[in-house]
């Protein structure tokens, strides 16, 4: 398997610095608010050289739809973003029978660098050929960040084929991860499918490294895998108001299956954003990612329990005698000083039932305002009667309206030896005003 890092360049948008899996050593985590680029200087060219190629017809997973891949190279002497590209496919005799206007996969394209991109169509018949031309784009002032792409590896699972990798920094400096995207080709070379990696929003110390991993359920395990990044250089580096103060824990059930548990906490003085990054690793060997995204801020001072246990691959990937170890990465997304307000909801259970190592709640929010709302969420957790985490889960919902209520049903595992009806709970729901809603 051969696989091939592009390296590009931006600025910091926002970040985090990777932790250690290690519960006796609470650290925190930074994700700054984001940074305007500024216009750029003038460039010495007015109209950038992008060229295409590699233009490949493939069939989409539904009849009559097809996807054009191809490869956007900048030839030029100055960086680019917001590349956007016209894709037409031609009838017999070459005239345009349908186009898209797609943008590349990568946020940035630095001098030398090249970004996949897809295009999708739908047509009774295979396309003849194909052509791309730029569309649109900005020119960028961004300076490059080099990181290498390491310990890339295939791996099957019920979802199909897994890609997973590190990228490590090869800056002095601290970088971000900000677009990992993978392409694998035919026996022939030519393009056969595109998919965009999960990568943590974190801030990578020099020589530190960061994972990633993609789904590509069309790959084969043998597949030629190219691997293409766009990271951040982060010249300063502000204290962090994140930090993790249990776990994370991993915790199995009484059918063998594994899931993360832990807190995290918002020491800072201003309402952050979190996001929670769990990697597995078995025997030092990454096997999966999950990635939590809150939808409602964390205010300062306060803690937030967390559940990961939707982990691509995993069961595929990991034996029972296996030694398991996480990695915790950890960002927090500062608010804009006119963010619309949280809210508390009103939450209220109707049903409960343990099932085999799950636990199943149905329940309503209740929105007991004149307020509008942009989305909701319930929060719940479970504690043992000494206070120890033993599951939490995150579930966002159809914001209720002022006066009404919506249903929610959520699981979650529990570990083998604890008793549900015995422990303490915690459930919440949270709303977030839309911004021109007020109480």
């Amino acid at each position: 398997m051969l696989a091939r890092v592009v390296l590009i360049g931006c600025l910091l948008l926002t970040g985090c610095r990777v932790v250690p899996a290690d519960p006796r050593a609470p650290t925190a985590v930074q994700d700054d608010t984001p940074v305007p680029t500024g216009p750029s200087a003038t460039p010495p060219e007015p109209h950038p050289q992008v060229t295409f190629t590699d233009l490949t017809v493939v069939p989409g997973e539904e009849p009559g739809v097809w996807l054009v891949l191809g490869m956007a190279h900048n030839d030029s002497h100055h960086a680019l973003e917001a590349v956007v590209v016209s894709v037409e496919v031609l009838d017999p005799v070459g005239e345009p029978a349908a186009a898209a206007t797609v943008p590349v996969a990568l946020s940035i394209l630095q001098p030398g660098t090249a970004s996949p991109f897809s295009a999708r169509f739908e047509l009774a018949r295979e396309p003849e050929s194909t052509r791309a031309q730029l569309e649109a784009f900005r020119f960028s002032s961004e300076v490059p960040a080099h990181v290498s792409v390491v310990a890339v590896r295939s791996s099957g699972s019920a979802e199909g084929t897994l890609v997973l990798g590190r990228l490590r920094n090869l800056e002095a400096r601290t970088v971000q991860a900000r677009d990992v995207v993978v392409v694998w080709r035919e026996a022939d070379r030519s393009l056969a499918g595109m998919a965009t990696a999960t990568v943590p929003r974190a801030l990578v110390p020099d020589d530190g490294m960061v994972p990633w991993m993609a789904e590509a359920p069309g790959a084969l395990l043998e597949s030629r895998v190219e691997v293409f990044a766009a990271v951040s250089a982060v010249n300063n580096t502000p204290l962090a108001p994140l930090e993790s103060v249990v776990g994370p824990t991993w915790r199995v059930t009484s059918q063998g299956r594994g899931f993360a548990i832990g807190t995290l906490r918002n020491p800072g003085r201003h309402p952050v954003l979190p996001e929670v990054a769990i990697a597995i690793l078995a025997r030092g060997r990454l096997v999966s990612l999950e990635i939590l995204h809150s939808s409602i801020p964390l205010p300062p001072g306060e803690t937030l329990d967390y559940g990961a246990d939707r982990f691509p691959g995993m069961e595929a990937a990991l034996d029972p005698a296996d030694d398991i170890t996480l990695e915790l990465y950890l960002a927090g997304r500062p608010m804009a000083p006119d963010a619309p307000s949280a809210i508390p909801l009103l939450a209220s259970i109707q049903q409960f039932e343990l099932i085999g190592s799950r636990v199943f709640m149905q329940g309503t929010a209740t929105n007991p305002g004149a307020a509008l709302l942009k989305n909701a969420v319930v929060l719940v957790s479970l504690r043992s009667t000494t206070g120890e985490i033993q599951t939490a889960r995150w579930l966002d919902l159809n914001p209720p309206q002022p006066g009404e209520s919506v249903g929610f049903s959520i699981d979650f595992p529990i570990a083998a030896g604890d008793d549900p009806p015995m422990s303490e709970y915690d459930l919440r729901a949270v709303g977030i005003l839309l911004p021109e809603s007020s109480w």
